[in-house]
């Protein structure tokens, strides 16, 4: 693993001779639980680092110039940077001039001049490395293995959380990090995170990547997003009734993040965008929301949605981006080939953000539908696994089924399609948001859950009738009793 071995040398190195160490990483998720990990090591070691999580909103993404004189009159003399910092030339160029080794640990891609850090541990800088599926979490467990084994395999409870919450791809080391990890978690010795468990009504059960996904990184992150990401970090560093405190504070902070996303998603509503990339831009819209809004639009409107935040006072003087994709187009090439009309980019080819000025937007949806071109035609398709009958799904072939988690992007739950099967029940509403109903075939009877399928049924059907179903075959724990469920993908009524 390129870098990491020097990497490792250097704060085995800070650690003996005492010095002051500066803990630096981004505000998500995966930047929060990868520093994490190193401060809990360095808290095993007897030294207790100094730590700086930038503002997503004030300061916005990356590794800054500013933070290192902060450093200097602090005595700081290695500065570690988590999920950020490949793209930081000029403060690391600032650091060395200063005396201060830096030490990179990330994932993000990077076109042109590298950063001159001490140690730039990040996969996809040397083509020879292993590991560019790796979060940027990951790449930390990575180096704690090569500092403290016993202590990498006690954080995989994070390393979970901050590998999902990315969305990088659950296959190879990724999914042997996530299935160990999720067998940590119900257990984890860390009281914010079993406070924050407890809250969402997670502690003690058996959680899938789906749970992190939508239930606990939401939290995690909210306060970044609407807060400051100091104090997501707390919950998973300090224990006691501060750590229960944080969690209360965090829900709070998520609650408050689904209002402003709500308020930017109607006024979204109204604005007519079409095609394969698609760029939504209004005042005020609160920074925090972008990505989410972002990936709401790409997934009801299977596109790549760029949505932007104009200043609606004197407070800034530039408009803020979130970009996401779902259908075939690389987010990362579309920002860097409309680089001359940003102020600045990173990301990935998944997910981006950027900063432009407000009289460059309508040039920036103008280059983006030019590059429209060069896209490959995306379809919002169902990519089936297997033809099943109905009748041969008995609990062995759940059980088998199960043995391929944990799903998530690049593990796909598998998609199965049962043909002329009869509803037992009609179609209703549970929840306010979700489908509810019984199929059967020629001997067995299975429940139907339809998550988010409100308003998605097309036709009307009824008790009796036939259809071809599209599911996700799932074993549930309810009230202790384990059931065989079917998760709807596609449903379609036989003439």
């Amino acid at each position: 693993f390129p870098g990491l071995e020097k990497a490792g040398e250097r704060i085995k190195w800070s650690i003996r001779k005492k010095e002051k160490v500066l803990l630096y990483g981004d505000y998500d998720a995966d930047g929060i639980t990868g520093l994490a990990l190193l401060y809990n090591y360095y808290q095993k070691m007897g030294v207790e680092p100094e730590l700086y999580i930038p503002h997503r909103i004030e300061e916005g993404f990356g590794f800054h110039t500013h933070v290192v004189g902060k450093a200097v009159r602090n005595g700081v003399s290695l500065i570690i940077s988590v999920d950020c910092g490949t793209e930081s030339v000029e403060a690391c160029w600032e650091a060395r001039k200063r005396g201060i080794d830096v030490i990179v640990i990330d994932h993000h891609l990077r076109k042109g001049e590298l950063p001159p850090a001490y140690s730039l541990v990040n996969p996809h800088i040397y083509p020879e490395s292993p590991g560019k599926e790796l979060s940027a979490c990951g790449v930390a467990f990575k180096l704690l293995q090569y500092l403290d084994e016993e202590e990498a395999y006690r954080s995989l409870d994070l390393v979970s959380i901050g590998t999902i919450a990315d969305v990088v791809p659950i296959k190879g080391e990724n999914r042997t990090l996530v299935k160990l990890g999720l067998k940590l978690l119900p257990s984890t010795s860390r009281k914010g995170l079993n406070a924050l468990l407890d809250l969402c009504g997670l502690k003690g059960k058996t959680l899938r990547p789906w749970d992190i996904s939508y239930i606990l990184a939401p939290r995690i992150n909210a306060g970044g997003r609407m807060d400051h990401a100091r104090k997501a970090l707390d919950l998973l560093i300090k224990d006691g009734l501060e750590a229960e405190e944080i969690a209360l504070s965090l829900e709070m902070d998520n609650r408050k993040r689904r209002r402003e996303e709500e308020k930017v998603l109607k006024e979204v509503e109204f604005m007519e965008e079409d095609g394969k990339i698609q760029v939504y831009a209004g005042k005020g819209w609160h920074p925090g929301v972008l990505g989410i809004v972002a990936s709401r639009i790409a997934e009801r409107k299977f596109c790549s949605a760029f949505v932007i935040s104009l200043p609606s006072d004197k407070s800034f003087s530039f408009g803020k981006g979130s970009a996401r994709s779902r259908n075939k187009v690389d987010i990362f090439s579309l920002l860097e080939k409309s680089s001359h009309l940003l102020l600045s980019y990173g990301g990935h080819s998944r997910a981006g953000g950027f900063e432009i000025l407000p009289e460059k937007v309508d040039e920036f949806r103008k280059r983006l539908k030019e590059l429209e071109s060069e896209v490959e035609e995306g379809k919002l398709t169902l990519e089936i696994d297997a033809e099943v009958p109905l009748d041969n799904l008995d609990l062995k072939f759940f059980r088998e089924v199960s043995l391929l988690s944990p799903f998530g992007e690049g593990n796909p739950e598998p998609l199965l399609l049962s043909r002329n099967v009869t509803l037992v029940t009609p179609p209703h509403y549970v929840g306010g948001n979700h489908l509810k109903f019984w199929v059967k075939g020629e001997r067995l009877h299975f429940q139907v859950i339809g998550l988010g399928w409100a308003g998605k049924l097309t036709e009307r059907i009824r008790q009796g009738d036939k259809v071809d179903l599209v599911y996700t075959p799932r074993l549930e724990n309810w009230e202790g009793e384990v059931r065989e469920i079917l998760h709807l993908r596609g449903l379609r009524k036989i003439p």
